[in-house]
């Protein structure tokens, strides 16, 4: 089951245009920028590239990161089919 991020949260990245986000729990990304849509209480992020070693294979193969606003919010990704 997926867990959900709370109202207040999708709302704060909603209203933020420009959201930093981690890639993997075991991995040594930094912070990135990139453009969050919301529908609903959906965030989807779309990767330019998928290349090795960047941020959307590393969520591929290990789904924790972090959610970067005022406050870092740990999270979790899951692919949209």
């Amino acid at each position: 089951m997926a867990r959900r991020l709370s109202r207040a949260i999708v709302k704060a990245i909603d209203a933020s245009g420009v959201l930093g986000i981690r890639a993997g729990k075991n991995s040594d990304h930094r912070f990135i920028g990139i453009w969050p849509v919301v529908v609903g209480r959906r965030v989807f992020v779309r990767s330019w590239q998928q290349k090795a070693g960047g941020w959307y294979r590393t969520f591929v193969e290990d789904p924790l990161g972090a959610i970067q606003l005022p406050a870092i919010v740990p999270s979790a990704s899951e692919p949209c089919a």
